[in-house]
Parts: C-alpha cells; sequence; structure tokens
C-alpha cells in the first residue's frame, strides 16, 4: 500500500495567497517539492499557510497567532476579509479524501465543512450542526477552534474511517529557519510524540525523549556525514533541562573529547535538527532555506536523502547548486516557482513547464537553467502574470 499523501492543497484569502493550488508531484512515488522565486515573491507565505492548515486540525488558533505576533487580521487577505476557504485532497489508507471548508476568521473556526471519500460525502459541517453519513439527524456544534473534527473523539474518527485523514492533518507542520541560537537551546524533554520545535528550540529535549535504538540510528544517520561523531548525548542539568553532548574520536577509534553544543558549529547542528525531525512521526514537513550553513558536500548528501525520504517534504531555496544535487526527474517534476502577480497576488507554476525554461533542458542541466533564467523577463512574457 502506498504511503499516506496529500495530492492537492488548495487556498484562498489567506494572506497573498487567491485562489492558490499546489501543483504536487503527478507521480506516486515522488513525495518533494522544492519552492524557488524572488524575494518577497510569497515562498514564506506558502510555508505560513500549510502550518496553518496544520493547526486548524491541531485546534489551537489562538495561541498558534499569538505565537507568531500576528492578530486576526493578518491572515485575511484584505481588511474586513472574513472567510478564507480550503481544499485538501489526498490518499490515506488507501482511499481518496477530499476535504473543503470556508474558515471565519473572526471566529478562527470553520463554519463550514465537507468530507468525500472516493467521491461520497461522509460528513458535512453547516449552520451549527454536523452529520455523518448514515444519520438521520445532524448534532449541534460545541464551541471549538479549527476543524470540528479536532473536538471528535479518536475512537468515532476511528470508526469512521477518519482518523488516518485526520491524524496525517494534525502533524503538518512548516519550520523556520533553523539557526544556531535556538538549536542550542536547553530544554526540559518533551513528549514521545512532539518534534524540535519550530525554530529548532526543542531539539535537545526530543533527542532526550528518544530511546536507545532511536539514538543509536540518528547517530548513524550522522556519521554519514561527519564521520568522527561516535555518539550524541544528552546531559541533565540543575532543573531538569537537558543539553546536547557530542563525542568525537581520532583515527584509531579512541575516544578524543567531548563538546556540548555550546561549543559545536552550527553546521552540525542544522544538520541534527533536520535528521532529528525526519525521525518524528510528522508527516509533512516542510523547511525554509535549507542550504543555509553547509558546505557543498553535506549539501548534496542532504537532498539525496530528503528527495528520497518516505515522507512529504517541501524546502525553500535560492541556490541553483540545490537543483542539480537532484536527480534530473525530480528536480524537473518537483522546483516549483514562486512569483508575484501583476495583481500583488502570488502564483505558483511548475517551473521547468515554463516554455521558456523547458528548452533551456536540452543543453543545460536543471540547475544551470535556474541560473540561466531571468525570472522577470520569463514571466512578463508568458501568460503566467
Amino acid at each position: 500500500m502506498s504511503m499516506d499523501r496529500i495530492t492537492r492543497f488548495y487556498i484562498d484569502k489567506f494572506k497573498s495567497l487567491h485562489d492558490f493550488d499546489i501543483p504536487f508531484s503527478p507521480s506516486q512515488e515522488n513525495t518533494f517539492l522544492c519552492l524557488i522565486g524572488k524575494n518577497g515573491a510569497g515562498k514564506s507565505t506558502v510555508l505560513q499557510a500549510i502550518d496553518f492548515v496544520g493547526e486548524i486540525f491541531r485546534g489551537k488558533l489562538y495561541s498558534w497567532l499569538k505565537e507568531r505576533n500576528w492578530e486576526k487580521r493578518d491572515i485575511s487577505a484584505l481588511q474586513g476579509m472574513r472567510n478564507i476557504t480550503l481544499g485538501i485532497e489526498g490518499c490515506f489508507s488507501g482511499r481518496i479524501i477530499n476535504w473543503s471548508a470556508s474558515f471565519n476568521v473572526v471566529h478562527l473556526r470553520c463554519t463550514w465543512e465537507k468530507i468525500t471519500r472516493d467521491k461520497e460525502i461522509i460528513f458535512s459541517v453547516a449552520d451549527g450542526k454536523y452529520k455523518f453519513l448514515g444519520e438521520d439527524e445532524a448534532r449541534n456544534i460545541f464551541t471549538y477552534e479549527g476543524s470540528l473534527l479536532t473536538i471528535l473523539d479518536e475512537s468515532i474518527l476511528e470508526r469512521k474511517g477518519l482518523a488516518p485523514f485526520v491524524n496525517f492533518m494534525k502533524k503538518m507542520y512548516s519550520f523556520d529557519t533553523l539557526n544556531s541560537k535556538q538549536l542550542r537551546t536547553r530544554t526540559r524533554p518533551v513528549d514521545t510524540d512532539a518534534n524540535i520545535g519550530r525554530g529548532g528550540e526543542c531539539l535537545s529535549g526530543k533527542i532526550a525523549s528518544f530511546s536507545h535504538e532511536q539514538r543509536r540510528d540518528l547517530v548513524s544517520r550522522i556519521q554519514d556525514f561527519y564521520p568522527w561523531i561516535s555518539d550524541i548525548q544528552t546531559v541533565t542539568l540543575r532543573g531538569g533541562w537537558k543539553e546536547l553532548c557530542f563525542m568525537e574520536t581520532c583515527e584509531g577509534g579512541k575516544v578524543q573529547r567531548c563538546f556540548s553544543s555550546q561549543n559545536t558549529c552550527d553546521g552540525l547542528l542544522r544538520l541534527v535538527g533536520f535528521l532529528t525531525e525526519f525521525m518524528t512521526s510528522d508527516t509533512f514537513i516542510v523547511f525554509d532555506e535549507i542550504e543555509n550553513g553547509f558546505n557543498p558536500e553535506i549539501m548534496e548528501k542532504l537532498v539525496g536523502l530528503i528527495t528520497n525520504f518516505r515522507k512529504q517534504i517541501m524546502i525553500t531555496t535560492h541556490n541553483p547548486v540545490i537543483i542539480n544535487y537532484m536527480q534530473d526527474p525530480v528536480a524537473i517534476e518537483s522546483t516549483l516557482l514562486v512569483y508575484k502577480k501583476s495583481d500583488g497576488t502570488t502564483g505558483i507554476t511548475r517551473f521547468f513547464e515554463i516554455p521558456e525554461v523547458r528548452e533551456r533542458l536540452d543543453y543545460l542541466s536543471p540547475g544551470e537553467v535556474f541560473l540561466d533564467v531571468n525570472i522577470d523577463e520569463v514571466l512578463f512574457s508568458s501568460e503566467f502574470v
């Protein structure tokens, strides 16, 4: 059975995203997306939109806004705009699920929802009531944030065949650019189901929650990039706070030194952050500016790992070399150009489907095409703006 995955992500009236539809890869084997585009085009808004939809299913919109220092009005396209339209389609446990909704910005919840499974309506929310397929009467809705599905018991979702979809959506996360200051943060152990934190600030607590086998697996992954790292440990400080420590070996296999995360290089910390997040239960992972802090050799290995990983992963990059590190079919299918339209809204298209771009593939590699193309000229000579 193929892995659970999203095949369509539609959002309308979220910030600069109007009638916005992400073109996922048509290949079931390819679960990777790479966003490119000029600064200010809207790449960060796309990442925020994915995190926003995940938060709708986690049902914690007020705390999500507070964490970002946003007001309700900051997520709507225009002043006075009250509703954001949403649509998700995907394959979950072998069934095609389609969820559509209208999210009310004032009340921070979906006031209308519909789910179809294999094109049959199985769940609906409207006029303050909800109903499952086969039920004669609709039930009244209680107070909730996000989707009504967040307040339904897991046993109900299991019985109605919606648990795989809902649990997948709850584990969609977009991560900020991981920086060394947050990755070095000392934290207490986190729940086994938690992740590294949106900026990597929970990294030490997450590794502290790993089993012996998980930590050994993490060290093995690190050694593919840094062979001299023999172990990673968490040291307990006063108050239960955890700090990361690395063991380094010399050529003869003898331990040379032990050093804390406070004294290690930024590249190693960022790599450990990525590798640790890949080992969590998160389902759709989004990373901003993946290339920061890595030399070409490390970046090439990391891109190879990401593009073959059995999770849906999206990254953003400004570096054409990243495109060259992908296998050509993956690069051509997965590279999406985010651009600003003439009306100020954000557009998206497969980069290598633009005619002026595609023709260059006859004599240039995908990364060289990215470097050779003037994005403004290509867009303004096409129908995209």
